[in-house]
Formats: C-alpha cells, structure tokens, sequence
C-alpha cells in the first residue's frame, strides 16, 4: 500500500505498531546476545567502551539480525490475510530510517535536549544509559525511551 491508500488513524496505528515491535523485539534481542552463549556475535560492537556513531555499524551478520528481525519482518506481519491490510511501504522506510538514526544518536553520545522533546523517543536518558550499556557491558538494553523493558525486566544497571 502506498500513503495515498492508506487511512490516517491504519497510518498511526502502523507506526504505533512498528515502535512497539522494535522496542520489544531489540529490547530482547539485545539482551539475548550479551548472552555468554550468543556473546560472541554482539563482542565486535563492544570492542568501544565509549559510545561512538561507527560502532553502530561494527556487528556481525547475526547480531544485525537478532536485532532487527522485528522491523524486517514487520511488513509480512501486516499482510497477514486475518488483517487485510498490507504495511504501507513508507511508513516502514520512514520508520526504518528513524530507528537507524536514533541509533547513531544514542551511540554518538549526542544528548541533544531539543531532539530529546520533540521526538519523544529521548525520554529518560536513553543516550546516557546507553553509554553506561557500553562502559559497564551490562544493562541497559532498550533503545527506545521509556525504557519500558529495562524497568519492568529491572536491568537498569
């Protein structure tokens, strides 16, 4: 579907749905692959202590993937025949871009205060705990704020 097909409120709820899916599903993957067991796939992007934008980048195949199978696999999840509505391709390029710059936000050590409120996805510190992620090589798993997940999971450490 294209934006021009597409209803405002199927439009928010596309959105509403691609921000769930990736806080939930990177919350997890994140964690899942500072699992001694997995480690070894998510070790190249820790090999900073410090947040930098390049480290973003640095991470094996797999890592990449655990890490973003939510978003890739979003638009098969709205073409589902029990929905009967196809994810407009916009929404998830726009969506997908968004959540790769926040990325590169949260690993730059930018705490951009205006970006903080008018995004509303700054909320709570996420660039700090997310350098705290990287010295400590522990907690803080979300990259979304509120960090929903490190609270009810209690990993804010």
């Amino acid at each position: 579907n294209t934006l021009k097909q597409v209803s405002f409120i199927n439009l928010y709820i596309q959105a509403l749905v691609l921000l769930i899916i990736f806080d939930f599903g990177t919350y997890f993957g994140h964690r899942m692959v500072h699992d001694p067991d997995y480690y070894k796939y998510h070790k190249s992007h820790h090999n900073v202590r410090n947040t930098v934008a390049i480290s973003l980048i640095d991470i094996d195949m797999t890592d990449f993937f655990v890490n973003n199978l939510p978003i890739l696999i979003l638009p098969f999840l709205f073409s589902n025949p029990i929905i009967n509505n196809a994810m407009c391709y916009e929404i998830w390029i726009i969506g997908f871009a968004f959540i790769f710059a926040q990325g590169f936000i949260i690993h730059s050590d930018l705490y951009l205060i205006s970006s903080r409120y008018s995004l509303g996805l700054f909320w709570g510190d996420t660039v700090i705990s997310h350098s705290l992620h990287h010295s400590k090589n522990k907690g803080y798993y979300s990259f979304v704020s509120p960090q929903i997940w490190d609270c009810i999971c209690q990993t804010q450490s």
